[in-house]
């Protein structure tokens, strides 16, 4: 997101805290965003993805500065005023209880600390059948039967209901839509999201009781390959506790 990315690049992130940090793609947005920083802990919920991102880290020149913990973000074991920086990325829609975990987030934080944040949304009179945001409310229902805490994505009006409850000072807000992707584009991107498709289908496939998820998703699959897809727009911010 470079609209994001042009308001943190003259930023000093200092000690991050990084929440819902999946396999450490956000955690890699925050070392290329920032114009440098202290340190970084990552944490999930999910036991697989830190492991995933471990092993990422491995080889990585950064590892000295980077962690990652299991942790639930809805009760962390930091102290107050523990952070200089604290992040959460296309995460709200992974949350069972998205006001207590900013609350959280804002403990950790210092006095004067920086709040960052982006997530993807949809608008229900703007969407198109080909949708990204179809694709995912899948993947968010292919999760919850399975037991993973998945939600549907939110409204724009939602999302910043939600950073407006952190009463924070000086918050700016980017809003950025990305072109849609053509079943012939030839950057991997509709091979990625195929890919990732036949992941969550291979999570319901042999279950007897999945066969609608199923059909729904093989739907997709036809659509994409057929038409392509127009990713959801996404909602930036910044601000200071």
């Amino acid at each position: 997101m470079e609209q994001l990315k042009d308001k943190l690049k003259n930023l000093s992130g200092g000690k991050i805290l990084d929440i819902g940090a999946g396999w450490g793609g956000s955690v890699e947005f925050l070392t290329d965003a920032l114009s440098n920083y202290v340190s970084i802990v990552g944490i999930d919920i999910s036991e697989e993805y830190i492991e995933r991102a471990r092993e990422a880290l491995e080889d990585s020149t950064e590892r000295d500065r980077i962690s990652y913990k299991i942790m639930n973000a809805q009760n962390m074991k930091f102290e107050d005023n523990t952070f200089d920086t604290v992040c959460i990325t296309n995460t709200f829609h992974h949350l069972y209880n998205i006001p207590a975990v900013l609350s959280e987030m804002k403990r950790v934080l210092r006095p004067s600390g920086l709040f960052i944040f982006y997530e993807m949304f949809f608008e229900k009179e703007s969407e198109v059948e080909n949708s990204y945001h179809h694709v995912h409310h899948w993947y968010a229902d292919v999760d919850k039967f399975v037991g993973i805490p998945h939600n549907h994505t939110l409204t724009k009006g939602e999302i910043m209901t939600h950073i407006g409850s952190l009463d924070l000072r000086e918050v700016e807000y980017v809003l950025h839509q990305k072109s849609p992707v053509k079943p012939n584009d030839e950057s991997g991107t509709i091979e990625m999201l195929i890919k990732r498709c036949n992941m969550f289908m291979d999570k319901i496939r042999n279950n007897p009781d999945a066969s609608e998820l199923i059909k729904i998703g093989e739907k997709h699959l036809e659509l994409i390959e057929e038409t392509g897809f127009t990713p959801d727009p996404v909602i930036g911010a910044i601000g200071y506790k």
